[in-house]
């Protein structure tokens, strides 16, 4: 009885004193070499070193995760130790720093896998953003160029218009141009085709006029002829006929008629004579 309130005491002052000492670090190597220990370890005070040795390590230090876990599977080997060696009270405050230590891990393993989840949707918002920023930048350089070519396809469209004014204007300058040159040159050419008609039509008259001419005087010449000769021939019948008083009347009417046709040629003389001096 004496013996087992001495060991309870110990086992009571035994965490308070390695609570006192300053806290280490640990390897997963001497880590693991404490689970073995636990696993086979039967004797109290053995079991108490490898409590004390689990106590100076400070898990804030074990920074990566197979050391926090070995840290905790070590604490449950020597919960069930003292279970199985019937050291229930101390196994059970050894458990229940076990159970703590898993609900550690737990928060921290819960607390890197939301702060993996948030990491994750950040790096993805922020990615998202970028291509966002991206996107608003190419849109706002398409809208310069989109209002660049806007206003060329405008200065475009005005100088084209521009353009087919002052080519219409020309167009329309040497059209009515030429059109007056046409018109002139019809008008030349439709003068000249009168000049030259008239000028053909005056020499046909004049041709004609020198025919009629030239056959007056033919015609005046045979009346001359005819005349000279008619008069011969009325000297010898006037001879023959001056004793007849019936022939008196004729020969009177014939000297009257000769007399007139002397008096026509005398006319177509004098009005023929320029020509045929000419």
């Amino acid at each position: 009885m004496k013996n087992q309130f001495l060991i309870i005491l110990l086992l009571f002052l035994v965490p308070h004193y390695a609570i006192a000492q300053n806290p280490t670090d640990a390897t997963a190597e001497e880590l693991t070499q404490l689970v073995q220990k636990a696993k086979t370890t039967y004797e109290l005070e053995k079991l108490n070193d490898i409590r004390i040795r689990l106590r100076n390590i400070e898990f804030a230090r074990l920074t990566d995760r197979n050391r926090q876990e070995l840290y905790a599977e070590a604490y449950r080997q020597l919960a069930i130790a003292h279970r199985n060696n019937k050291y229930i009270r101390p196994g059970y405050e050894i458990y229940q720093k076990y159970i703590s230590l898993k609900d550690s891990l737990a928060e921290r393993e819960h607390k890197h896998r939301r702060d993996s989840v948030v990491q994750f949707f950040e790096n993805k918002i922020a990615e998202a953003n970028q291509r966002v920023d991206s996107i608003n930048l190419v849109k706002s350089k398409l809208n310069v160029e989109y209002n660049s070519m806007e206003n060329l396809r405008t200065n475009y469209m005005s100088y084209c218009t521009m353009i087919t004014i002052v080519l219409a204007a020309v167009f329309f300058f040497f059209y009515s141009s030429l059109t007056k040159k046409i018109k002139y040159r019809l008008q030349v050419t439709e003068d000249n085709r009168s000049k030259l008609q008239s000028v053909y039509d005056d020499h046909t008259r004049c041709r004609m006029f020198a025919g009629l001419v030239k056959q007056m005087i033919v015609l005046n010449n045979r009346m001359k002829e005819n005349h000279a000769a008619l008069l011969q021939s009325f000297d010898s019948v006037q001879e023959s006929l001056k004793d007849l008083k019936e022939t008196s009347s004729l020969l009177k009417q014939f000297k009257d008629d000769d007399g007139r046709l002397e008096k026509l040629i005398e006319i177509n003389n004098n009005t023929l004579h320029p020509f045929i001096t000419s």
